[in-house]
């Protein structure tokens, strides 16, 4: 799939979302300006061929991502009913992190691990094509920067966890939809 491919109605219908956001807060100036950045980002993707690169890196990057959940989940509680769920999502986190920190390592080092990846079915690998297409660069390198993205689950998740109660708070004052003093 290219640019090209992308359907100008998608685009159009997150956009009018976006307004329908901004117009549901907008007394709430913390949310407008949060919503701008997310509109700006949003474009730059959109627009450009990095929604290619996200869509073909989310493929492995869903596993940091979910990783990052499970492993902030264990370490505050949050959303946890029972007391064995901490333990069984720390573990789950962990296995999600070690096994992308394995799959990266082998492509980042190893010869035949490149060869088995690119080869694969026949098929083209995402991170194959993000080399290829996009970065020109061969497959190791992209597989060095997979690995050092692997830092940001634990990372993100300790921060979190650290500061907890001041980005509940922050969100919190994101979603208030009553007053103008959402910008803190």
């Amino acid at each position: 799939f290219h640019a090209e491919d992308q359907s100008i109605g998608g685009v159009g219908l997150v956009y009018f979302l976006l307004l329908l956001t901004a117009l549901w807060y907008r007394k709430n100036r913390l949310t407008l300006k949060l919503l701008a950045a997310v509109t700006v980002i949003y474009s730059i993707f959109a627009w450009t061929e990095l929604h290619n690169i996200a869509i073909l890196y989310m493929g492995h990057g869903f596993e940091l991502l979910l990783s990052g959940v499970f492993l902030y989940r264990a370490f505050t509680g949050a959303a946890v009913l029972e007391k064995l769920e901490r333990p069984t999502y720390a573990f789950a986190g962990f296995l999600l992190l070690l096994s992308a920190v394995k799959f990266g390592w082998q492509l980042a080092t190893s010869e035949f691990h490149r060869i088995m990846y690119e080869e694969s079915d026949k098929a083209w690998m995402d991170l194959d094509q993000i080399s290829d297409l996009w970065l020109d660069s061969n497959l190791s390198g992209v597989a060095w920067i997979f690995l050092g993205t692997c830092a940001i689950p634990p990372i993100v998740s300790v921060v979190l966890t650290a500061k907890h109660e001041w980005w509940v708070g922050w969100v919190r004052r994101v979603v208030d939809r009553g007053s103008e003093e959402g910008s803190a």
